[in-house]
């Protein structure tokens, strides 16, 4: 998915209810990040817990801008790249969060990280 695909994705989900709820969005950096498992090694994440990991960067919802008006967002890879800006045309893997009971984002506020994913290239 480009950024805008990425987008367009997650309001299809939360308009079909697909994953059987309408609060769907993409997890900033900090959120992704918990995930990521120092302790295991390319994938740098528990595949028990999140089987299907595609290799590559997925996009965050943290924004950043670059040379004029344009903006890019953090992506995020479970191998050896680690972290990226990328430019909004760039293609990259989406993993789905919502609010839930069972962890806690930068701002406070919980969140369910979805295990099963949806990768385009």
């Amino acid at each position: 998915f480009d950024w805008t695909a990425a987008e367009s994705y997650v309001r299809e989900v939360n308009e079909r209810g697909d994953l059987f709820y309408a609060d769907w969005r993409l997890p900033n950096l900090r959120e992704l990040a918990t995930i990521s498992e120092v302790n295991c090694q390319d994938p740098r994440i528990n595949l028990e817990a999140f089987p299907g990991t595609a290799q590559g960067f997925y996009w965050t919802a943290s924004r950043k801008l670059i040379e004029g008006p344009e903006l890019a967002a953090f992506a995020m890879s479970f191998g050896a790249e680690g972290m990226r800006v990328s430019r909004s045309v760039e293609t990259h893997h989406v993993r789905l969060v919502r609010r839930s009971d069972h962890a806690l984002s930068d701002s406070g506020a919980q969140f369910q990280i979805l295990t099963s994913i949806r990768s385009i290239r």
